[in-house]
């Protein structure tokens, strides 16, 4: 295992869901008292990055700790006195957090463990890197088809998180009036997709990461697993958000959500600028 893959001594995450970040850690990134950080989760191999911004969600307190959202706990499958790894993350300028003593790196179109480089927290193998010397990006470009779901325009396609959790943007939930906290209620349409509609009293919470979990048993009802894609749309004519299996969606790179698609790999798409990127890594 490289060295970039070790992690520190772990910290015990308390009561409160807050982890200390170890004082030479915080020196060696500059990370004063209050500063805050934003967050980015990695759900399929349960680690999370912490970076540096200007008004991020999470700070710093005169402990050295950052608390940990409830929402993002239960994402990570993180509990009060579970020990957490934190290590230095020099490529991202930050620390990763995770359960597990050492992180094994898999390539995220075949899963090897030979890893080159990596991406915004994807893993890419030096077999994969190398075909990006052999493609003509334009000509893939200009082949492939850009498909969009007629049922809900506009949809955006998010994938079911373990648990049944489903991140819902903002511009999507506001148009009911509600906000992080905000709740609503499900039911299941005849045509096999579910419905959300603004209700006070309703079962589903928006959480504080604008996550929602849906019902176990409609999932269950519709044949949904974890890692499906689903497009989450706004039903303007009946006023509530619609969910449903993306059978058909519009490529987004896996990368940075670009719809500028380069090419197809294993079924991931990347975008123009990121295949230059792994030319990059390439050499």
């Amino acid at each position: 295992m490289s060295n970039a893959h070790r992690f520190s001594s772990p910290n015990f995450l308390d009561e409160q869901n807050r982890l200390r970040i170890p004082p030479g850690l915080r020196k060696q990134l500059k990370w004063e008292t209050e500063c805050t950080l934003t967050v980015f989760a990695n759900l399929k191999h349960k680690f999370i990055e912490l970076v540096r911004q200007e008004n991020g969600p999470l700070i710093i307190d005169p402990y050295g700790r950052v608390q940990i959202t409830v929402d993002l706990c239960d994402a990570m499958g993180w509990d009060p006195a579970d020990q957490i790894y934190v290590k230095l993350n020099k490529q991202a300028n930050g620390v990763t957090l995770s359960m597990y003593e050492k992180y094994d790196p898999s390539c995220v179109f075949c899963g090897s463990d030979d890893i080159a480089t990596r991406v915004n927290l994807l893993d890419i193998c030096k077999y994969h890197i190398s075909q990006f010397t052999e493609m003509d990006c334009q000509l893939l470009v200009n082949t492939i088809k850009k498909i969009s779901n007629p049922q809900f325009p506009g949809a955006k396609i998010m994938t079911l998180a373990p648990g049944g959790r489903i991140l819902i943007f903002s511009d999507i939930y506001n148009k009911l009036g509600l906000s992080p906290g905000g709740r609503l209620t499900a039911r299941m349409h005849p045509n096999n997709y579910i419905e959300l509609t603004a209700k006070e009293d309703g079962e589903l919470v928006i959480g504080g990461l604008d996550l929602v979990r849906l019902p176990k048993e409609m999932i269950t009802q519709l044949g949904w697993e974890e890692y499906d894609k689903l497009a989450v749309a706004f039903d303007e004519n009946n006023n509530l958000i619609s969910i449903t299996l993306a059978d058909k969606y519009k490529p987004e790179c896996v990368f940075c959500g670009s719809d500028d698609i380069a090419v197809t790999l294993q079924g991931v798409d990347i975008c123009r600028h990121h295949v230059s990127e792994l030319k990059k890594s390439r050499r």
